[in-house]
């Protein structure tokens, strides 16, 4: 079944999958917006649209963290991305070469760019 999934420009399961209304070849989102040709029957203009179908059987595909181990639906992958305590994590300050883990990028934080947390605090927030 993944087979029919993959994206065949990037050859990874489709990520927001979308149907070409030529071949309903499934597609990356990111994918085919970049194309003028289907990449798999090569008719011209491609148009796609969300398929609902793939995007749920996608969603119920396995996946594995790869920095926790932790197994689950792969609809739940960016959810688990974002509270990953095991996902390192780049500091985003400009000049920055900091990363860590959560709580250890946290504790930078807080010592190396006190004065950018606190004039920004608001806009954690909002």
């Amino acid at each position: 079944m993944e087979a029919w999934l993959r994206c065949p420009i990037c050859l990874e399961i489709a990520d927001q999958a979308m149907e070409t209304s030529c071949c309903h070849q499934v597609h990356c989102r990111a994918c085919v917006a970049r194309v003028n040709r289907c990449a798999q029957c090569r008719h011209e203009p491609v148009r796609a649209e969300a398929s609902a179908l793939a995007r749920r059987m996608i969603d119920s595909l396995p996946f594995k963290c790869p920095h926790c181990d932790r197994r689950g639906p792969r609809g739940e992958i960016r959810e688990h991305e974002v509270a990953c305590e095991r996902r390192p994590i780049k500091c985003p300050a400009p000049d920055c070469q900091y990363q860590g883990l959560a709580p250890e990028f946290l504790l930078h934080l807080k010592d190396k760019h006190r004065e950018a947390l606190l004039r920004n605090a608001d806009k954690c927030f909002a």
